[in-house]
């Protein structure tokens, strides 16, 4: 994960209102309508027109692992070889090239940067050894962004997200952000309400929409709780998973579209339903209940540092600590309890030397310390 420099004692401190609470519902929803939600329709229109144009440049490629062939490009650069195409390699693609051809990662890392020549003629030795394995070629334009099992499920985010869109407005819901890296997209909608959790503290419930196309993670839905103080958000819970995991296509299945087009239709009335249940007043409720208990849970700074050094690298666990021991009580909620280390970990999502995919890892990491440390 990134590694962080910024402190929450950098940030301004909130005016607390009479009773000493961080502020009032009144605030609360100020913040939502003039700060929060201008920018997360931002956010999640960039993120939309970013799926939809790699949509448009994306291609599938069904090959014997024999006959792909590595090689090195005019800049130096490595390159697959399929027929009569040549990609550039994605690093994602190389990773599972080096799964698929049982060498190390560290030694592929080491050979691409002092010789580069030798991993080409590696690459080239081991795909030779799996024979007429087929493997899924994933690219989008000129670039190979996956090498993947012929098993793997194509549920295409493109036709998911227009039909969330159109499903968000139908509902009244509205954008709570979005992401789109090169290998995984993220889409947040929420209801366009504040809840108070406790005195002064108030939260808005929402569900996130993942999904890669790529082989970096399931297709799903999940519950989000976000802080409106300060733009903390959580994964709490989650309500949809599909593996990308099905039948062996063939080269006419890449071809004729079929199998794409029935696995996606299926994910698209999946996600509906699960986002029709969501909405439910006592589903929105029973979340909610969740984040009051964890709120009221003290945990230990024994168990608080065993959680984060389970879960984290060593320089982001020394942030992590000096932050949620911190005096700050406004990007984080006062006291000791499992709901400030859950905000902990969305503050660290939240800076700006984060990169996308590290974010999502940290707020899925935040909902998983509701969970675990108010268990």
């Amino acid at each position: 994960m990134t590694t962080m420099t910024a402190t929450p004692a950098t940030l301004p401190p909130v005016r607390l209102d009479a009773h000493g609470h961080a502020i009032t519902r009144e605030k609360a929803e100020e913040i939502l309508h003039r700060n929060l939600l201008p920018s997360w329709r931002q956010s999640a229109g960039n993120a939309v027109q970013r799926i939809i144009t790699q949509a448009n440049l994306q291609q599938d490629y069904v090959a014997k692992s024999n006959a792909i062939n590595w090689a090195l490009g005019n800049d130096g650069k490595l390159r697959m070889n399929v027929g009569d195409v040549s990609l550039r390699v994605h690093s994602n693609a190389l990773g599972q090239s080096a799964e698929l051809a049982d060498i190390p990662q560290a030694y592929i890392t080491t050979l691409m940067e002092q010789a580069p020549d030798l991993l080409v003629h590696n690459l080239n030795k081991r795909f030779l050894r799996r024979g007429n394995t087929q493997q899924l070629i994933r690219a989008v334009g000129d670039e190979d962004r996956a090498i993947l099992s012929t098993q793997y499920k194509r549920i295409n985010s493109a036709p998911i997200v227009e039909n969330l869109a159109a499903l968000a407005q139908k509902l009244g819901l509205v954008p709570m952000g979005g992401v789109a890296t090169d290998l995984r997209f993220g889409l947040r909608m929420c209801t366009p309400k504040v809840y108070e959790i406790m005195p002064g503290e108030f939260v808005m419930f929402g569900l996130n929409w993942t999904n890669s196309d790529f082989g970096k993670g399931a297709h799903g839905i999940s519950a989000f709780i976000l802080r409106v103080i300060c733009n903390n958000g959580a994964v709490v819970e989650s309500a949809l998973r599909q593996i990308h995991l099905g039948a062996k296509i063939t080269e006419d299945d890449v071809m004729s579209q079929r199998t794409i087009d029935l696995h996606t239709a299926t994910a698209v009335s999946a996600t509906e339903d699960v986002v029709r249940a969501y909405l439910d007043p006592a589903k929105i409720e029973e979340k909610l209940e969740g984040v009051r208990l964890a709120a009221m849970k003290d945990v230990t700074p024994l168990r608080v540092e065993e959680f984060l050094k389970r879960h984290l690298t060593k320089e982001a666990v020394k942030l992590a600590k000096e932050t949620y021991l911190s005096a700050d009580v406004t990007m984080l909620p006062p006291g000791g309890s499992a709901w400030r280390v859950s905000n902990t970990l969305s503050w660290l999502a939240n800076q700006p030397d984060v990169d996308a995919e590290t974010a999502l890892d940290y707020q899925t990491l935040a909902g998983k310390a509701l969970v675990q440390l108010s268990a």
